[in-house]
């Protein structure tokens, strides 16, 4: 069998059937801009760069850098706290954790560590202790 006897590969068919997009045509033009620039604005809006006032993203920054100081947790944290209504630390995440962990899942979490002593950062981790 001859290399040109080989039927096209899926990627192939599938490149074969997409339509061709000239970008120097008016008319296509016309259609795509509005379609990016709606993308690029929901992309911006999504990530939340922007779209808030600067005023707002100082205070919540602040805020929160207040409230991680007496509580140990962000307004995030607490929200989600409230939501769930178990114990909520992002900071879990770095460790494979559960975020949000009820008061038993937390203790089986302590003791999966096998420490002999613990120790918890400002933020919230937990590690063995020397």
């Amino acid at each position: 069998m001859n290399i040109t006897d080989e039927p096209p590969s899926k990627t192939e068919r599938i490149l074969k059937d997409l339509p061709v997009i000239n970008i120097h045509d008016r008319r296509t033009m016309r259609i795509l801009m509005p379609t990016i620039i709606l993308t690029f604005f929901v992309c911006i809006s999504l990530s939340a760069c922007g779209i808030v006032p600067l005023w707002v993203s100082v205070g919540t920054f602040a805020g929160d850098i207040i409230l991680s100081d007496q509580t140990g947790k962000s307004s995030g944290e607490h929200g989600l706290s409230a939501i769930t209504g178990k114990d909520c630390q992002f900071i879990r995440f770095i460790d494979s954790a559960k975020v949000c962990m009820s008061a038993e899942e937390y203790g089986e979490y302590l003791l999966s560590l096998n420490c002999e002593a613990y120790t918890w950062t400002r933020m919230g981790r937990v590690s063995c202790g020397k």
